[in-house]
């Protein structure tokens, strides 16, 4: 999947994507990856592609994989 920023969530007078991309690792080992994405929710939506104002097409989808210690 492939971010377009024209889904993007408006603040302070622009597009924003957040900072949901991270990576924690837990002391039994596990990993957490978190990683976000704007895209339309169906295809053909139109985009808040001139961010002048919050018009509610703001879709950010947050995946997670977690990640079990080799053993």
């Amino acid at each position: 999947m492939t971010t377009d920023v024209g889904y993007a969530a408006f603040s302070r007078g622009g597009a924003f994507l957040g900072d949901y991309n991270q990576l924690a690792v837990a002391r039994n080992g596990w990993v957490y990856l978190v990683h976000n994405e704007a895209v339309p929710r169906y295809k053909g939506e139109p985009c808040n592609c001139s961010f002048r104002q919050g018009n509610g097409h703001q879709h950010q989808y947050s995946y997670v994989a977690v990640i079990a210690p080799a053993h």
